[in-house]
């Protein structure tokens, strides 16, 4: 995911790091093998992150063009019709390089964004959920999975260890 995320920055790309890995970078063991994101769905942010993650290797495992992505009208359609919040681009070279990203954002992103952590590592630079967005994404989500995180988010927090 390293290299993933690191392009994510050399992009230039608003995104906010959600999901599993933000668990685990607020320091909360867990097992994940993708990348969740919110983007900025702007045109032309999802275009820079399209771009990015084809240069990349990655490729979509729905069968989509990258044109309909970036058309509002086709993500509402499918969020209609298929009931569908994420695409997923993974990389057939390595099957441990996969992302999903929502095309409809659960939460405002730009509060989410100006919520989020920056967090830097040796040559690492992430955007990081806070954990109140997290956990409001997981209640909306209401799996049993996202239920358990909740909970280890809150005792987290009023712990202040995040």
């Amino acid at each position: 995911m390293r290299r993933i995320l690191n392009a994510l920055e050399e992009c230039g790309i608003r995104y906010v790091v959600v999901g599993g890995v933000a668990m685990v970078l607020h320091g909360i063991p867990r097992t994940t093998v993708d990348l969740d994101l919110m983007l900025d769905l702007n045109e032309e942010n999802l275009r820079k992150f399209l771009r990015c993650m084809i240069a990349l290797g990655l490729e979509f495992k729905q069968p989509v063009r990258e044109e309909d992505v970036l058309d509002l009208r086709w993500r509402e359609q499918v969020v209609r019709e298929k009931k569908a919040l994420v695409l997923t681009l993974y990389n057939p070279e390595n099957p441990l390089e996969e992302v999903d990203f929502f095309i409809k954002n659960p939460l405002d992103f730009e509060g989410v964004y100006k919520r989020s952590k920056v967090m830097k590592g040796e040559d690492l630079k992430v955007r990081v959920a806070h954990p109140q967005d997290l956990i409001k994404m997981k209640e909306m989500a209401g799996r049993e999975g996202d239920l358990a995180d909740i909970e280890i988010l809150r005792r987290m927090m009023d712990e202040g260890k995040i």
